[in-house]
């Protein structure tokens, strides 16, 4: 099976969203179930130990809480689903499964050296109070220097020494992320068969798979989970995110099978 990875994407919060609507049905059926029950018994009414309608009463008391129970887990079910579904639409985290991931991420890259350079070569003119040169730097203006130049709460002026450190942590992460995609894809083969098993890169979907010819018994199956592969039934494959290490991490399980 492959797969588009906006309409993947798509398909996860349609999902999400049929989910929530599931339980939301069921909160207000059981809710209406324990409501039911509740109206065949007058408001107040104890339960009469010596009558022969006691067991019946208990057993009704018991329905009607555990409905109550039961609508109530169902509509917290509903509002995380339609919560899951709102992060995955807002997410504009770029997944390795993306198949512009590498554009995407040179150009993340790309703004936060500009950010980064950006904030340096500011912190050089508070320093040396050049607002000229501060002022031909682009995207700057009287406004903008006026902030940058005046104290924070603890006497420093220009950009924090925490915001060039965490932007450059972001700079490293983005290049291992490039680095790490950029092998996967360097890497030869597209598929090969080695001692029976199938390595299939598959970038549709961002898996490195291996597909067996037969099923597998306990033992490989145990040891591929170790090596992060999942089964998927779909597919008909173990299958981990694609990347250098996964493909690695594939030939080698497939030349000590």
């Amino acid at each position: 099976m492959k797969h588009n990875y906006e309409e993947h994407k798509k398909s996860r919060i349609d999902n999400a969203r049929r989910q929530a609507e599931k339980q939301r049905q069921i909160s207000e059926q059981r809710h209406n179930a324990a409501h039911q029950i509740a109206s065949c018994i007058s408001p107040g009414q104890p339960i009469l130990v010596d009558h022969y309608s006691r067991n019946r009463h208990r057993r009704d008391l018991e329905k009607i809480n555990n409905n109550m129970r039961a609508s109530i887990e169902a509509d917290k079910k509903a509002e995380y689903y339609d919560q899951k579904a709102v992060t995955i639409e807002q997410n504009t985290a770029i997944s390795s499964d993306d198949p512009n991931a590498l554009e995407k991420l040179r150009a993340e890259l790309a703004g936060c050296e500009a950010r980064q350079a950006f904030m340096k070569e500011t912190n050089q003119c508070i320093r040396s109070q050049d607002k000229a040169r501060f002022l031909r730097m682009e995207g700057t203006s009287e406004e903008l220097w006026e902030k940058v130049n005046s104290p924070n709460v603890v006497g420093h002026k220009g950009f924090a020494h925490s915001k060039l450190t965490n932007n450059n942590a972001n700079i490293r992460r983005l290049k291992d992320r490039i680095a790490d995609l950029e092998k996967a894809a360097a890497i030869p083969f597209a598929e090969v068969v080695y001692k029976g098993i199938t390595l299939r890169q598959n970038p549709q979907i961002g898996r490195i798979q291996i597909i067996f010819p037969t099923r597998t018994d306990l033992a490989v199956h145990k040891q591929l989970r170790k090596l992060g592969f999942v089964f998927c039934r779909s597919e008909n494959a173990y299958q981990r995110q694609l990347n250098h290490r996964s493909i690695r991490a594939a030939m080698d399980f497939a030349r000590a099978y």
